[in-house]
């Protein structure tokens, strides 16, 4: 699991991309692949993610996430399920990956994401059917209201 950053929920994401550029010299990522009016991650000097914007006041109850890509997100899904978390139901996003929201013990929101089996696809080593969830629990209507969103 790495750490990628804070994501900020923003209402004007120009005004704050602004701000970040020329106040604090961050430096926006080339290879982001969403679209900008809705998603930018800005870079320290060091080329590595220092902020990510996204625009929108206060979606799933917070201004701020923590965020974490893995090389599969299924692992940690059925671990937290296990211990009685409710991580939010996994979806698409544009750029080919999934992602998923959940809340640690003091309901700090935190997003990870990465493909939802390793490389190699192989499984977590806890079933999905046995802890009653489909092949792969995709929030299928908020995956194409995304993709529309985009296009």
């Amino acid at each position: 699991m790495r750490f990628k950053g804070v994501m900020l929920f923003c209402e004007n994401i120009r005004e704050l991309t602004r701000f970040y550029e020329e106040v604090l010299g961050l430096r926006r990522d080339p290879t982001q692949s969403l679209p900008p009016h809705r998603f930018v991650t800005l870079l320290d000097d060091a080329g590595e993610t220092a902020l990510n914007l996204h625009s929108g006041t206060k979606p799933n109850g917070g201004r701020a996430k923590l965020m974490f890509s893995a090389d599969a997100i299924e692992p940690l899904y059925q671990r937290l399920r296990s211990r009685g978390r409710r991580p939010r139901k996994p979806r698409h996003i544009p750029n080919g990956t999934m992602t998923y929201d959940f809340a640690d013990a003091e309901g700090n929101r935190i997003q990870v994401y990465g493909p939802w089996r390793r490389p190699d696809g192989s499984r977590s080593s806890e079933s999905s059917l046995a802890s009653g969830l489909a092949e792969s629990p995709v929030d299928t209507a908020a995956s194409n209201r995304l993709r529309s969103a985009v296009q």
